[in-house]
């Protein structure tokens, strides 16, 4: 189903799943597709919310090995 979308528009959705599930979908499309949908998601820069959320879990691991 996803594999008719432009790849930009999968990298964007694939953005917004958890990784083990972006992983299953990515590794289902056409190799092809997958290079294309690589390139935009390298090309896609973090939202502002990600960043934080990513700040937050390295924050945690540095306290957590403290």
């Amino acid at each position: 189903m996803l594999s008719k979308e432009p790849p930009k528009s999968i990298a964007n959705i694939l953005s917004h799943l958890d990784t083990p599930q972006s992983i299953l979908i990515f590794n289902c499309l056409p190799s092809n597709l997958q290079k294309q949908v690589a390139t935009q998601i390298n090309q896609t820069h973090p939202s502002e919310i990600t960043i934080r959320k990513l700040d937050q879990q390295l924050a945690n691991k540095i306290t957590k090995a403290s």
